[in-house]
């Protein structure tokens, strides 16, 4: 009795062991090890990916990010134009400089199946329209959509807001710089303002 007990245990062990080890496997997605580290002048973190929200991707030698998650880690209001297939994030804020109050909205659109992106900001002084401009950007890749996701290196979002972008090829990590003096940056990038 003893003996078949041990060996219904056993059994029972090992089909355990093997589901758990095939539920591992099933979720292991490629290029899930690598991973997104933002870091600005008060904080460091790690960006938040999973199968819902997708996993990075090396193709063609370029770091491909799933864009959602990596515009929420930036603090990006990230918005899916449907009807012109674009993804589109958007940086607004509000600073006062020598009694003027600044405003600046960036944004960059990510269109599927183009190797540009879109920039165009808007620069309001004291509640008015100061100065609008939008700039074409070619990337040396277009976006990829992987199961409703869509994908594209880490670099071009990243750079459009003036940040740093690195690779930490052998811990495979994309470093990523930011300013919290983000309004300062678009102020010296895009022209000079009267303040």
């Amino acid at each position: 009795m003893k003996t078949k007990m041990r060996r219904i245990l056993v059994i029972l062990m090992a089909v355990l062991v093997m589901t758990g080890a095939f539920t591992v496997c099933a979720f292991a997605e490629p290029g899930n090890d690598i991973r997104v580290l933002v870091t600005t002048e008060t904080t460091s973190r790690y960006t938040h990916f999973d199968k819902s929200l997708g996993y990075p991707m090396i193709r063609d030698d370029r770091t491909l990010c799933p864009l959602r998650a990596l515009g929420d880690s930036l603090d990006l209001q990230v918005d899916w134009d449907a009807p012109d297939r674009q993804a589109v994030f958007t940086k607004d804020e509000s600073k006062t400089i020598n009694g003027v109050d600044l405003r600046i909205v960036f944004e960059v659109r990510f269109t599927m199946d183009s190797s540009n992106l879109k920039q165009t900001y808007w620069i309001y002084t004291n509640g008015e329209l100061y100065d609008s401009q939008s700039f074409d950007v070619p990337m040396d890749t277009k976006l990829v959509n992987k199961n409703d996701r869509v994908y594209a290196p880490a670099r071009f979002l990243a750079e459009s807001y003036g940040y740093d972008v690195g690779w930490d090829g052998p811990n495979r990590i994309v470093t990523i710089n930011a300013s919290d003096d983000w309004i300062s940056y678009i102020m010296k990038e895009f022209g000079d303002i009267d303040v």
